[in-house]
């Protein structure tokens, strides 16, 4: 694993040991820890309807593979286009919960999903009529082509125009979410990482986030995530505009962990209208989270309680 020069003996972002409490407050803090704590009142959800049908576009990558994608255009006028890329395994429905409370927001930006290379409906094989391809056959190398899915996608939706993308990102797709970003290539407005893992299928995660550790991120992940949660903690100490929540739960991926707690679908889709309105606003993404990590909130790695979760 790549530290990047962390100190030896470990990131704690922010984090210092408290002194013990003076003897004379010993007795009240013993009366207080006996008293049971008020209740946090419930996160209010956010509203949701039904995904209307999205329009259905193909975009071909330079091997020959047809990708299938979905986009549900901006209500109104906007340069503004959210990116969703599904776990390993699974598909562009996986994300259906997030548009679902995106669309009522009057949708200031357009929601593109697609199926990587070898899921969903991408299947289609380019070296044989009628054959199919699916990501359990693949190599390395053939995961290493991902990549490709993401730029084609991209660059059949903007046609040569110049658009803004908030890249959101689920399992493998967190790790082909930061590698594009890495590339420098479009505006990038900022990136959500949805259960990270720091070398999936053998792709390096470490090496390309320092390229991209200043855009706003936003790392979300179960606790009880054996794959993800050491890995949002060390993404947040190399990123000083990062904001991590984490619950306890075990769920990996989008789907998995939305699943088990619904708080994430609502924290990520609160991290994607706060960028779109920096935007409507002229207020560069990262100056709000500058302002944050002056006062203190955004430095460090955040571990919220679902019921404290908020935008």
């Amino acid at each position: 694993m790549l530290l990047l020069g962390l100190p030896a003996s470990g990131c704690t972002c922010g984090d210092s040991p408290k002194p013990p409490a003076p003897a004379s407050t010993a007795s009240a803090l013993a009366s207080a820890s006996a008293s049971a704590p008020a209740p946090i009142p419930e996160r209010p959800r956010r509203p949701t309807q039904p995904a209307p049908k999205p329009e259905s576009f193909s975009a071909t990558t330079p091997d020959g593979v047809r990708i299938e994608a979905s986009r549900w255009v901006a209500q109104e006028p906007s340069t503004t286009v959210v990116l969703l890329v599904h776990r390993l395994g699974g598909d562009r429905s996986e994300w259906t919960p997030l548009v679902e409370r995106l669309l009522p927001t009057k949708q200031p930006m357009h929601i593109v999903s697609f199926d990587l290379r070898g899921h969903g409906a991408s299947t289609a094989d380019p070296k044989k009529p009628k054959g199919k391809i699916g990501w359990q056959s693949f190599d390395q190398a053939a995961f290493e082509k991902m990549d490709a899915d993401l730029e084609a996608v991209m660059a059949k939706h903007a046609k040569g125009k110049d658009v803004s993308w908030i890249l959101v990102g689920s399992d493998l797709g967190a790790t082909l979410v930061v590698r594009q970003a890495a590339t420098g290539q479009g505006d990038v407005l900022g990136m959500a990482l949805v259960s990270p893992g720091a070398s999936l299928r053998g792709i390096d995660l470490y090496k390309p986030f320092p390229h991209v550790a200043g855009h706003p991120n936003l790392l979300l992940a179960g606790t009880r995530d054996t794959v993800s949660d050491g890995t949002v903690k060390l993404l947040a100490c190399m990123s000083p505009t990062s904001k991590r929540v984490t619950w306890d739960a075990r769920g990996h991926g989008a789907q998995f962990l939305g699943e088990e707690r619904w708080e994430m679908w609502d924290e990520l889709a609160d991290w994607v209208d706060a960028r779109v309105r920096e935007t409507l606003v002229g207020t560069p993404a990262a100056a709000s989270s500058a302002s944050a990590s002056a006062s203190g909130s955004a430095s460090a790695p955040v571990s919220t309680p679902p019921e404290a979760a908020g935008p």
